[in-house]
């Protein structure tokens, strides 16, 4: 019922709450339609947001109701009001429409009538409630349970610890003082905003704040405009500030830098994620997490086609956005370079994932450690900026690059975005083209057309890499073994 209440903008890239004001109470209000904006673009933010002015405004209309019913003590009089909502939907102020001989005994009668009313106030206003006596710790536990419920994790143990409780911490400083407020999350929304790290961790710290909220609007009745303050606001300026700015691909000149060095000419990497993750950045178009976690799952062929799968809850630890998840045509140069005999080997001694010489980091998973890795190796071949110094040439060039080549090649945007895993640019692509698996034929055709005119060696095995292996597969039993103490 709620989501009939939603409208987009003209662009579509805002909701709207739009509720048709019922016809007994639209001669009293003055207006057929209560219209609001929601201030967000995320579906699910949305719906909660307008199950909170949906609540508010049945209220609204039952104390008018209310109202009405009260008898009449001699006179009658014609008169119209017209109500400014609050964001909480709570009435902001009242104006009446009446005659001037008039506007004083209307004004009376609705003071007398919300008097009377069950509520004293009539409408409940935000500022007066009172803390939620559920404490911060309380609705972790409750998110978690409901999500280990609906299986939102593939390890929920790992991404509480990892990804949410240190976060959550944070936040519950706030909460202790304040409660479950609104002023907790503005608080802590100052905290995030002024913390020296950068757009992206600010962005993550907000948003798992965010989740854990939204059950608590959804199950609790918690303020939904604490969901608002747990938004990144939007940048400004984006040409001026260099941290925004796009990443740059790579040119071809930096290309035969990256995959023509003497790493890859004599083999003589130390570890084997070295050698392949570059070559798949490239020739796959996918994020570096995507990669630096993918378990060995995620090779299928699909019409007798050799793919991967990328972003899903079985193969990684799921996608950026709902476009993530896909399944990707394994390039030629990644075939003749050996990569599924690689994948082959690995199941052959028991791995499960194709990079188990990546080790996990607290905090962001394998790709924390991956990034490092390149970022030193790009350095050393000398591309991009040295230390010291933010490139705008980084392993997600490589989306860059493949992205530029499929546009230089013709190939049909839609195809290039969702091989690529970026989010449809309108409600056609997003309705209709979400849901369909990617033709691998056509995408199979599409992606051997790009050539970068590179020469792969064929990948071989070494001891170095032999001893990687191993060596992160013996700290994770010395780890079992101290937990099982």
């Amino acid at each position: 019922m709620t989501q009939n209440f939603l409208t987009t903008s003209r662009h579509g890239t805002v909701f709207y709450f739009r509720r048709r004001v019922p016809d007994d109470l639209r001669q009293i209000i003055g207006k057929p339609y209560f219209v609001k904006t929601l201030a967000t673009s995320h579906r699910g933010a949305a719906v909660v947001l307008a199950r909170a002015y949906a609540s508010r405004t049945d209220t609204i209309y039952g104390n008018l109701r209310a109202m009405k019913k009260q008898e009449a003590e001699g006179f009658q009089v014609d008169y119209s009001l017209i109500l400014d909502l609050g964001d909480d939907g709570s009435i902001r102020k009242i104006q009446v429409s009446a005659e001037p001989n008039e506007s004083e005994a209307v004004n009376s009668a609705i003071r007398t009538a919300l008097q009377n009313l069950p509520n004293p106030s009539g409408i409940k206003q935000v500022s007066q409630l009172t803390k939620p006596s559920l404490t911060a710790m309380q609705l972790l536990e409750e998110f978690f349970v409901e999500g280990i419920g609906a299986n939102r994790w593939k390890n929920h143990e790992t991404t509480r610890t990892r990804d949410y409780e240190p976060i959550w911490a944070n936040f519950s400083v706030h909460a202790g003082q304040h409660g479950l407020t609104l002023t907790a999350a503005k608080l802590y929304r100052a905290e995030v905003l002024a913390s020296v790290v950068s757009q992206e961790t600010k962005h993550r710290n907000l948003y798992r704040v965010h989740a854990v909220i939204v059950h608590g609007v959804n199950h609790h009745e918690l303020d939904a405009r604490m969901l608002m303050e747990l938004k990144m606001p939007k940048t400004k300026g984006r040409g001026k500030n260099s941290r925004a700015k796009p990443y740059l691909p790579f040119s071809q000149d930096e290309l035969a830098l990256l995959f023509h060095s003497t790493a890859y000419e004599q083999n003589s990497f130390k570890k084997p994620s070295h050698y392949w993750l570059p070559l798949l950045g490239l020739y796959t178009g996918a994020r570096l997490e995507e990669l630096a976690g993918l378990n060995l799952s995620a090779f299928t062929t699909v019409d007798e086609i050799p793919a991967i799968t990328l972003s899903d809850e079985e193969t990684t630890d799921g996608g950026k956005n709902e476009y993530a998840p896909r399944q990707v045509p394994i390039h030629a140069e990644l075939l003749k370079a050996g990569l599924l005999s690689y994948a082959q080997a690995l199941k052959g001694e028991g791995h499960s994932r194709l990079f188990p010489d990546i080790g996990e980091a607290a905090r962001d998973g394998f790709g924390k450690r991956a990034t490092v890795d390149f970022t030193e190796y790009r350095r050393s071949v000398g591309v991009g900026k040295g230390e010291g110094d933010r490139s705008r040439q980084v392993f997600h060039s490589f989306r860059s690059t493949l992205a530029g080549m499929f546009y230089h090649h013709g190939i049909d945007g839609d195809l290039s975005r969702r091989l690529t895993g970026h989010a449809a640019i309108d409600v056609h692509q997003g309705t209709y083209l979400a849901a369909a698996a990617i033709p691998m034929r056509r995408a199979g055709d599409a992606m051997n057309q790009i050539s970068f005119k590179l020469n792969h060696p064929t990948f071989s095995d070494t001891d170095a890499y032999v001893k990687a292996r191993n060596r992160a597969r013996q700290k994770q039993r010395a780890t079992l073994k101290t937990l099982e103490k």
